[in-house]
């Protein structure tokens, strides 16, 4: 899987006067624009939106279930590493996976394959100790490997 936090709104100006996006575009709704966004097709920008929309509080109460058990969200910007939580990048839920901190080290697939092995079965676990349902996204899905993550069933601090 790419890595989704490339599209993190982190870095988004304060205002959307520098765009060329019409005052309905769906990106306004979340107050998040990058300018490589400008060119893409309506519909995959309402695609987008409207996963964000949708799935952004479960991605958020994955993120509070994590954080006490000492895992950290992956974010490029402040904490590259850890858990990938992306509610923007499925249409039936909130795809989830481990990322490394050092990009350089997905080059050594092997590497890449062990730690994916490990800890993206763990975070499942987790997850599903939790309260969250689960389950592992299988191939030929581009997302192979990582957790699907559908709703939560019990809420647990």
């Amino acid at each position: 899987m790419s890595d989704p936090f490339l599209w993190s709104a982190g870095n988004a100006p304060d205002d959307f006067e520098s765009s060329n996006l019409p005052d309905d575009h769906p990106l306004r709704r979340l107050g998040f624009w990058r300018p490589e966004l400008d060119f893409l097709p309506r519909e995959a920008t309402e695609a987008f939106v409207s996963r964000l929309e949708r799935w952004s509080p479960l991605a958020a109460a994955i993120d509070k279930a994590l954080i006490p058990l000492g895992f950290h969200r992956h974010d490029l910007d402040k904490a590259p590493g850890g858990v990938n939580i992306a509610p923007w990048l499925r249409d039936d839920g909130v795809a989830v996976g481990w990322a490394f901190k050092d990009f350089a080290l997905y080059d050594d697939e092997a590497l890449t394959a062990k730690v994916f092995a490990a800890m993206n079965p763990a975070l499942e676990a987790l997850l599903r100790a939790r309260g969250f349902t689960t389950e592992v996204i299988s191939a030929p899905d581009d997302d192979a490997g990582q957790i699907l993550v559908t709703g939560l069933t019990t809420e647990r601090e």
